[in-house]
């Protein structure tokens, strides 16, 4: 157990993570959205969804929602080229601290987070836990950490940020092919490569919550996204031993667009369509 501190086929080849689908017409509609600034309906996204219809405006192109007594669901936008693209994460409450679920893409996205938990539950951030090494889950590490909150992810995440002169997060050295336990409220489960080599999923086993990331497709996604590090082959047989480890899910959280629909079965269906393919 980690010790928390206060203290088209469209595929991009930067380092933004736009896992999301082949451009289509826009799924989320400005008026399914309870925001508290009109005005902000600018930063909705164009590909994909946010992931819940009744979320709330916490700034420029931040939104949350509760869906469980101690978590919340994020959606972050982020126009790349013409498109305006969303990514999910969480934020776990916890007595000695909040656990944040990947930091979002820029440094306007993690500030927003972190003062609204601080104003909101008068905590902080304890951690943040990177599930892969794209910008939507790593971009404002360093932000994170002029506020004094760690960033930790698999070893290979870490390696492959700092390869590729990223944002790096601590790797968490001791974390093999079995769940590796944040908390009573949060674990961590390498699945096998996928989206990308060390890409893991987080489970809440109090809330059968997953949260599956860029490993999981949305039901609305199209394709597979963004393949620029992904292991296809290993892709296909991955979710097997996210399913196995995880058979009682209550929900299935993407790391792009609605929490609506069967991810895991959209997901396989896309590795299934793109090996008929090639």
């Amino acid at each position: 157990m980690i010790m928390l501190h206060q203290n088209r086929r469209y595929i991009l080849k930067s380092a933004a993570c736009a896992c999301c689908l082949t451009i289509s017409k826009p799924a989320f509609m400005a008026t399914a959205l309870a925001t508290e600034d009109t005005s902000r309906t600018t930063t909705l996204p164009t590909a994909l969804e946010l992931g819940s219809s009744n979320m709330t405006s916490i700034g420029d192109s931040v939104w949350v929602a509760q869906i469980a007594p101690t978590t919340w669901l994020y959606s972050v936008t982020h126009p790349i080229n013409e498109f305006v693209y969303p990514a999910n994460g969480l934020v776990i409450l916890a007595p000695d601290g909040a656990i944040m679920i990947d930091t979002g893409w820029t440094s306007q996205h993690s500030s927003t987070l972190t003062d609204w938990i601080e104003k909101s539950f008068k905590i902080r951030i304890s951690l943040a836990i990177a599930t892969h090494f794209h910008d939507d889950r790593t971009g404002e590490i360093d932000a994170l950490r002029h506020r004094n909150i760690r960033s930790v992810s698999h070893p290979l995440t870490s390696a492959y940020t700092k390869q590729r002169g990223y944002k790096v997060p601590d790797p968490l050295r001791d974390f093999g092919t079995q769940p590796f336990k944040i908390n009573d409220q949060c674990e961590l489960f390498f699945t096998g490569p996928g989206h990308t080599a060390g890409n893991i999923v987080a489970w809440l086993p109090h809330e059968q919550t997953l949260f599956g990331g860029c490993f999981i497709k949305s039901s609305t996604s199209t394709d597979l996204g963004n393949l620029s590090d992904a292991s296809v082959s290993e892709w296909t047989s991955s979710p097997k031993n996210l399913t196995s480890h995880y058979p009682n899910r209550r929900m299935v959280i993407p790391g792009h667009g609605s929490l609506k629909g069967d991810h895991i079965r959209k997901t396989y269906a896309l590795l299934e369509t793109h090996k008929q393919i090639r």
